[in-house]
């Protein structure tokens, strides 16, 4: 089975925030900012405020989303477009990361 492409992209998006939050260290003051422009990439970020939602099934039908529960999520600032290879190996070259494999899907 071959994945959908876009789960590169996600995957990126989530490396670029999880797994190098030193390279992405915002203030947050009482009114953060809507929006945010890196200076080192340009890349350009929106707010998300978080919140507190149930996740799960609260029925009790589907066995795989049991039980319910309570999830808050703490406010971030998520990139306004889709990580592009050229964003990303800049990012891997100021973090001194290995690029991944493109799995022969090609850049």
């Amino acid at each position: 089975m071959r994945l959908n492409k876009n789960i590169g992209k996600i995957i990126f998006i989530a490396l670029a925030f999880f797994i190098s939050p030193g390279s992405f260290s915002p203030v947050f003051a009482a009114e953060p900012s809507p929006a945010f422009t890196d200076p080192t990439t340009g890349m350009q970020f929106v707010f998300i405020p978080g919140g507190t939602f149930l996740m799960g099934d609260p029925t009790g039908k589907d066995p795989f989303a049991v039980p319910a529960h309570e999830v808050t999520v703490k406010p971030f600032y998520l990139g306004k477009y889709e990580v592009t290879f050229a964003e990303y190996d800049k990012f891997a070259r100021e973090t001194k990361r290995d690029l991944p494999d493109d799995m022969g899907w090609g850049r």
